[in-house]
């Protein structure tokens, strides 16, 4: 969905576990991951919604 690949990801996790204290670290991961999940389902609403609305952009 953000175009980021598993390497991209591994690199921002491993600079994440260098920088952030590790009793933090699962708040964080659980902000992140919830917060990714409204983005997904926003995104997806919007796709519906076009799709309902029959706009294309092709």
């Amino acid at each position: 969905m953000l175009g980021i690949s598993l390497p991209e990801l591994l690199i921002i996790l491993a600079i994440g576990i260098c920088v952030i204290p590790a009793k933090d670290l699962p708040k964080i991961i659980q902000f992140v991951a919830k917060t990714y999940k409204k983005a997904q389902d926003f995104y997806y609403k919007v796709l519906r919604e076009l799709n309902i609305l029959n706009i294309n952009n092709d």
